[in-house]
């Protein structure tokens, strides 16, 4: 990470500091909703610290970017640099994690970056066990020797992507991946839940990716279409495929993607969501995230 240089740059009282140049204050930053900004003039030089209130706080990095991509009803792969963006976001989270720990493991490009990064950590002797949110990570896991458990109790931390996320409430949207159930498992099992992500993540409010990006919903093979159908009631569901054949997730369960859905009541569709028959879970994790880690060029705070 770039440090933090110059004058007048450095912890506020009761904060420590990160690796990159981030400040926190230990044991009460995931209570914070106001945030306090303090800028020092030249690039890459942005500290900021979170006071006051019970609630969300995000905690930024500033590394230098390109401008991310989006197109059409589905991702574009962000350009190259925002892979360093997801990068510092990971590191930061990952410097959370203290000695023996249980973390959970979200899915997705971040959330292996910051797999990768516990890794690099046990090397430099950190002990800690985590719980994978899906075979993809379990793999990674197993690649930097990170033993892993069952989810069989409660977990210190988990940290995981986004595919939105709102700023101020950190209410998201998972699940592009396919793994959006075991995810919100080790989420909800978390005595805290971080969010991390590179600035094309973060949106004023989810409606405001409504046109472009689903929310992606689990369902049961058995009778999917039916369950479709309800699902048009709420926008346009959208079977997932993968190689021409439906997408199946590690649950044995299929994804309707659900295009056009009502984001400007998001607590609202969500109630309906588990309502319906035949729907597992649904990838708005509303008021469950603490804090999240968002890399971006600029910082820009608006509450």
């Amino acid at each position: 990470m770039v440090p933090l240089r110059g004058a007048g740059v450095g912890p506020l009282p009761g904060q420590q500091h990160f690796p990159g140049g981030q400040f926190f204050r230990p044991n009460a930053y995931c209570r914070h909703r106001a945030l306090l900004v303090s800028h020092v003039s030249g690039a890459n030089r942005t500290h900021c610290a979170a006071r006051g209130g019970a609630g969300a706080c995000c905690l930024w990095y500033n590394p230098p970017v390109q401008a991310d991509v989006q197109k059409g009803e589905r991702r574009v792969k962000s350009p190259e640099s925002n892979i360093e963006e997801k990068r510092q976001a990971a590191e930061a989270a990952a410097a959370l994690v203290e000695d023996g720990m249980t973390v959970g493991l979200g899915s997705g490009s971040t959330a292996e970056l910051f797999v990768r990064a516990l890794g690099q950590r046990m090397v430099a002797g950190l002990r800690v066990q985590g719980v994978a949110s899906s075979s993809r990570t379990a793999r990674v896991a197993a690649e930097v020797g990170l033993p892993l458990i069952e989810l069989d109790r409660r977990l210190d931390l988990a940290v995981d992507g986004a595919d939105a996320i709102e700023r101020g409430t950190l209410n998201a949207i998972k699940g592009l991946g396919g793994a959006l159930t075991r995810e919100k498992l080790v989420a909800l099992a978390a005595d805290r839940f971080v969010l991390i992500g590179d600035r094309s993540k973060l949106v004023e409010r989810l409606c405001d990716r409504q046109a472009e990006l689903p929310v992606p919903v689990e369902v049961l093979q058995f009778g999917w279409k039916i369950t479709a159908r309800r699902l048009e009631a709420l926008g346009r569901p959208v079977l997932r495929m993968q190689a021409n054949e439906p997408f199946i997730t590690d649950n044995g369960n299929v994804i309707l993607d659900l295009y056009a859905a009502p984001l400007d009541r998001p607590n609202d569709l969500a109630t309906t969501l588990h309502a319906l028959p035949g729907v597992i879970d649904h990838g708005l994790f509303l008021q469950m995230a603490q804090c999240a880690f968002i890399a971006t060029e600029r910082l820009t705070v608006a509450r």
